[in-house]
């Protein structure tokens, strides 16, 4: 079994909209990525997400981020129906 660690602290992703804070707790194991994967099983996945929890001001983010056209179908409003009906479903742990 491979053992891993992260630098503790908090990382930032800036991204044209603002700065994202991406919360990394001090220490991650490989046991403990599958301990997260099992908590998070059948967790929705948003387009260019990366295990937040679904939450309106995620969701205006990622439709202003990503404007939807016939070149980039993600947050239409069929996935926007999809997309509201997640939140408030599931709380993603870290």
């Amino acid at each position: 079994m491979f053992e891993f660690a992260i630098q503790p602290g908090p990382l930032y992703c800036n991204e044209s909209c603002g700065w994202i804070p991406l919360d990394i707790p001090p220490e991650k194991t490989s046991a403990g990525l599958v301990a997260w994967c099992k908590e998070n099983l059948g967790a929705p996945y948003w387009y260019a997400c990366f295990g937040q929890a679904p939450t309106a001001e995620l969701l205006a983010y990622k439709a202003n981020q990503y404007p939807y056209s016939k070149y980039n179908p993600f947050y239409g409003p069929t996935d926007m129906q999809r997309y509201r009906a997640h939140i408030g479903k599931y709380n993603q742990s870290r």
